[in-house]
């Protein structure tokens, strides 16, 4: 039997991160060594340095509030009904993103880890693992371009909308890099360690895998 055509063979992609998100809640105090010798490389902000922070790492602190995602989202939205020309895609990405948001509250409480210990340069309220920039900025992303992708395809056959290709991987390429600069910037502002902002990448990883099995089934018996 072909193991890559077993029903249940897909469900893998998300157990797996699943996995790892769990044993890294439960298990984060064994990796403080590690935690400390990351946080140690990037360094950390001072208190000076918050009184002439580069505008960059202010968007990164306001991209992964809930102000900033809600202005994300709302943009991601009408860029894919734009597209598209329909409302689908953009509903996706805000059920997607407003499930996560659930998820996200309710994984922190579950875990209840308590954040860095020092002086933040910006408002730090809540819990801290697993990294809610780190894990909605990440969604954010991965879900624009999964939604956004088949363009590329369907533009691919048309030479006249070129436009619309660079355009999707220029903004694919951003969104990227803005994710890592936000993880890598959680750590240096002191406010999450190294293993929330991996955490909240496999949470991610999770999240978008389910909620992209759950949009599929749904799809595929309401359109029998």
């Amino acid at each position: 039997m072909n193991i890559c055509r077993h029903p249940y063979s897909p469900w893998v992609s998300v157990a797996v991160p699943a996995l790892l998100f769990i044993l890294l809640g439960i298990y984060y105090p064994e990796l403080h060594l590690w935690d400390k010798t990351i946080a140690g490389l990037i360094g950390k902000a001072s208190l000076v340095e918050g009184k002439n922070l580069p505008l960059t790492f202010i968007f990164l602190n306001w991209w992964g509030t809930k102000k900033g995602m809600f202005a994300t989202c709302t943009l991601g939205v009408a860029s894919l009904f734009l597209f598209y020309r329909r409302i689908r895609e953009g509903l996706l990405l805000a059920g997607g993103m407003l499930g996560g948001w659930v998820f996200l509250e309710v994984t922190k409480a579950l875990f209840h880890r308590r954040r860095p210990e020092g002086l933040y340069l910006f408002p730090a309220p809540g819990y801290s693992f697993p990294s809610g920039h780190a894990f909605v900025t990440f969604l954010f992303t991965t879900f624009f371009i999964s939604l956004s992708l088949p363009l590329i395809y369907r533009q691919g056959r048309n030479s006249g909308h070129g436009w619309l290709k660079i355009l999707l991987f220029s903004s694919y390429i951003i969104l990227t890099a803005l994710t890592l600069a936000t993880g890598w910037s959680r750590i240096y502002f002191g406010m999450h360690y190294p293993t929330d902002v991996l955490g909240g990448w496999l949470a991610g990883v999770f999240w978008a895998g389910l909620y992209n099995k759950i949009q599929a089934w749904y799809i595929r018996h309401t359109q029998r």
